[in-house]
């Protein structure tokens, strides 16, 4: 009698986990994070996660990506998301120079909803310059590897003479809702004369290779050149991978 209780107790067992273990499977990656908790297991050398599996590489990094996120919403930053492959504080450690009519790409992961209501900055070395053309931010969503301009913010010829080492801010038209997905923001200075040209610190570098590992021809950071205006839309093959990530980021 006790050996029957004790096999129909393991097999209800058996049944409560596999029961659990397939309703991990099906929650939506709309409100995902890299925790136990939000529903993600790991089975040898793959992350199940979210209906959607990533290598163990790819999930790692998206961990520390959003635990240093996470980490710097604890403790009261306005930072609302972090370039892909950033997954250490490393920003202030080099800068980049801008280049007149240059318009710059960051790619940044957003795993949950948030509200944007613009992008924030920091300058090395401020502009001393005549602006010309457009200056200012663009965010842009992601379709493949094609990049297509939502919104951007009224150009601004004082901008990039923001006093250097504070935390510049300029602010879109209107908040801006952005759905769980991939997007990228640009960076786009323009001056008709320059006496000194706008060093921003950036996040650090990347691997100009990294974009080996993308089959559409994505770009975690590039650039446009002569470019008067924030183009419509524009391709991942059509720019030029840069190995400085500028130190931009949405708020």
């Amino acid at each position: 009698m006790k050996k029957t209780l004790i096999f129909l107790l393991l097999v209800l067992i058996g049944s409560a986990t596999f029961a659990q273990l397939g309703a991990a499977l099906t929650v939506k990656k709309a409100d995902a994070r890299y925790v136990k908790s939000a529903g993600s297991f790991q089975l040898k050398d793959s992350i199940y996660f979210k209906e959607e599996v990533y290598t163990k590489q790819q999930s790692e990094a998206l961990k520390n990506n959003n635990q240093l996120l996470e980490a710097m919403t604890r403790i009261g930053t306005i930072m609302k998301a972090v370039p892909i492959g950033v997954s250490t504080v490393s920003a202030f450690n080099s800068t980049l120079a801008l280049t007149d009519g240059a318009c710059i790409y960051v790619m940044f992961d957003i795993p949950d909803t948030i509200v944007s209501t613009g992008v924030a900055f920091s300058l090395n070395v401020a502009g001393n310059f005549t602006a010309d053309n457009y200056n200012g931010f663009s965010l842009n969503t992601v379709s493949g590897s094609t990049y297509t301009k939502v919104t951007e913010t009224v150009t601004d010829g004082n901008l990039f003479k923001t006093t250097a080492y504070t935390l510049g801010q300029k602010a879109w038209p209107t908040p801006q809702t952005l759905l769980p997905g991939t997007y990228m923001i640009t960076c786009h200075w323009n001056a008709s004369a320059t006496t000194t040209a706008p060093t921003i610190y950036t996040w650090g570098a990347v691997s100009t290779n990294f974009g080996l590992l993308f089959s559409a021809t994505n770009k975690l950071c590039g650039y446009l050149t002569n470019q008067t205006t924030t183009p419509i839309s524009t391709t991942g093959s059509a720019l030029t991978a840069s190995s400085s990530i500028p130190f931009i980021f949405p708020y």
